[in-house]
């Protein structure tokens, strides 16, 4: 390994990068080989351990590369993935191919998580500012939508993961270079303890304060500019180069990675690059590694060596572009499953819709009139934590028991057990009729909750769905399949972007800015279309299939602070939509019994608990906060 060779941006800020290379080969630079480069905030010596595992016996070189503002490079680090800092991307690449010595001219990238994104940046910059040697790359549990995958899900701000994670990444950059001895290491270190910001100060109030973007005209609680600055799905015209995407179905990223690979293979089949490859199985954020699987692992390093070293064709390229499981008995990392093979995401499937009614039912015949209530109280109640979310932020996923939510309080609606398999294969939705009343004082702060989190309320009344997807098996316990959620002032539908199959609203997309926002007016029925992330999964015979409705997901999202009564309607017009792959029989109704029966007081669901100790953290790290002059 070659430590700590400085690569100059245009701007004169120069980058810290660790070279390694095949076994044998000379490091005087007089052997050229295959390079993928690897850009990282996490530190290069941490980062390379994974594909410095076993890219170079392959034949590859691995330039692993400090993002700017962190570990051995220059800069200042303003926030993930700011324009700049894919430039630096672009500009790496094609240092290695032209000025490094030690790579040939076709260079490819590798990573995941936040080296997986990049790539999908990098690999989608418009012309003049693209690498002109990058010929691959292989993302691996990437999102493509910053605001609707990880920052604001459904116009939910995400809670627990960005205090995690922008801790977390304060920590690595306030950590002195390993080669702080040197000049380059001192000049490095300096940088950051004088330029970079403690993101986990700004995370609730000024994420984005320093970030350098194209333009930043909306307020950040919306889908402005600088969000779409930093994902893929806003210019998949530019990416073309050819790609093997690997993603899970418990992973943070799931939707927004789908949705770019279909996007990118739509593209393909009008001609605009590939080819496109896409692999998903039941894993989490932690999980989703080809170097965890050996057979994804041979196909990584035959795609790698067909595009930078010429190599064959490998065989399976006469294969279908998706591969994907589907999870059977259990979900995450569930080994009773198959897996099956499309020539697109989705897979052919059948639309079926199922009935919550009531009763607390949930059946393919509709519902009839009726209704269900809850009272929202931002007190009580927490969700799984931690969860999907903080699993990309490092933290294990506890896939807690869903038949022991308790407290939070939300209608829930069960098929019977199931007298056949059914097994669903796509993109959900839920379609609600559904109003909101506030209760106590209106819209005035909230007495003895800190000013931070009073700040955070909106002006107005308004309420959140969280809707989740579970497994019942027969000894009543529930595995979480899938999540969906959304605000609802949000509930505008983007038209263009929203995906409409054989007449249903398959994908809802919403535009999420502040000229769309639509607060509820009180007691008011109205439509909400709900995204529900998309999964794989059979509901064998014996087993039910249920469905919750919250509004709130504590500590995993930043819910409301003021509380109120929710009602559902019922009906012919309220239901779940899902992608159904085979026999699609009659399903009848279960039923539970409502939290509304008349019967004492409605239960709550909430999570403010939490929420209140999650403000006081930042209420308290914001008081660290450094304004700049």
């Amino acid at each position: 390994m070659i430590a700590d060779v400085y690569i100059e941006m245009d701007d004169g800020v120069r980058l810290a990068a660790d070279i390694w290379l095949p076994p044998g080969t000379p490091s005087d630079g007089s052997v050229q080989v295959p390079c993928l480069v690897e850009l990282t905030p996490y530190r290069k010596e941490t980062r390379a351990a994974e594909g410095a595992g076993f890219l170079p016996q392959a034949g590859f070189g691995l330039v692993e590369v400090d993002a700017r503002g962190t570990g051995g490079s220059e800069g200042e680090y303003d926030i993930v993935f700011s324009v700049r800092e894919q430039w630096d991307a672009a500009a790496v690449i094609d240092w290695a191919a032209t000025e490094s010595g030690f790579c040939t001219d076709k260079v490819g990238m590798f990573g995941g998580s936040y080296s997986g994104i990049i790539q999908y940046l990098a690999a989608s910059l418009p012309p003049d500012r693209a690498a002109d040697h990058l010929v691959t790359i292989a993302p691996q549990r990437a999102y493509g939508d910053l605001y609707r995958d990880i920052v604001h899900h459904g116009g939910q701000t995400i809670a627990s993961f960005g205090l995690i994670w922008s801790g977390g990444t304060t920590a690595y950059y306030t950590q002195p270079p390993t080669n702080l001895a040197s000049a380059d290491g001192a000049n490095a270190w300096i940088d950051h303890i004088t330029s970079n910001d403690p993101m986990i100060a700004y995370y609730l109030t000024e994420p984005y304060i320093d970030g350098v973007y194209a333009s930043d005209d909306t307020e950040q609680a919306y889908d402005q500019r600088l969000y779409l600055d930093s994902s893929v799905l806003e210019r998949m015209e530019h990416l073309t180069v050819p790609a093997f995407h690997l993603a899970g179905w418990f992973d943070a990223f799931t939707r927004g990675q789908l949705l770019t690979f279909q996007q990118a293979l739509a593209n393909e089949q009008e001609g605009l690059g590939g080819p496109h490859y896409l692999a998903i199985g039941p894993w989490n954020h932690g999980e989703t590694h080809f170097s965890y699987y050996d057979d994804m692992r041979e196909r990584l390093i035959e795609w790698y060596r067909h595009w930078l070293d010429d190599g064959p064709e490998p065989a399976w390229f006469g294969e279908d572009r998706l591969r994907w499981f589907t999870m059977h008995e259990g979900g995450l990392d569930d080994d009773t499953g198959a897996w099956s093979e499309a020539p697109a995401w989705p897979p052919s499937s059948e639309l079926l819709r199922l009935y919550p009614d009531a009763d607390g039912g949930l059946s393919s015949a509709p519902a009839s009139d009726g209704s269900v209530s809850w009272i929202y109280d931002p007190t009580t109640g927490v969700a799984e934590f931690p969860s999907r979310w903080d699993n990309a932020a490092g933290v294990p996923q506890l896939n807690l028991d869903q038949s022991l939510d308790g407290d939070r309080g939300g209608p829930t609606f069960l098929t019977e057990v199931l007298d056949e398999d059914l097994t669903i294969v796509g993109p959900i939705s839920l379609r609600l009729q559904a109003s909101t009343t506030g209760l106590g004082a209106g819209d005035a702060p909230v007495d003895g909750l800190p000013d931070l989190l009073n700040s955070l309320a909106p002006p107005y009344h308004d309420t959140d769905f969280v809707v989740k997807v579970s497994d019942v098996k027969p000894d009543g316990t529930a595995e979480l399949i899938t999540e969906g959620f959304l605000r609802a002032s949000h509930r505008a539908l983007d038209p263009e972007l929203t995906q409409v199959v054989d007449g249903e609203v398959l994908v809802p997309v919403h535009p999420h800015l502040r000229e769309s926002l639509d607060p509820p007016p009180s007691s008011e029925v109205r439509e909400y279309w709900i995204e529900v992330w998309p999964t794989a999964k059979t509901f064998p015979a014996g087993h039910r299939l249920r469905v919750d409705v919250y509004s709130a997901d504590t500590p995993n999202h930043l819910n409301l602070v003021r509380p109120s009564l929710n009602e559902i309607q019922t009906g012919q017009d309220t239901y779940l939509v899902v992608s159904v792959v085979g026999d699609v029989g009659a399903i009848e109704g279960g039923g539970t019994g409502q939290p509304d029966d008349g019967e004492g007081p409605t239960p709550v669901t909430g999570g403010g608990l939490v929420t209140l100790a999650l403000a006081g953290l930042g209420a308290g790290v914001a008081s660290l906060r450094r304004r700049r002059g």
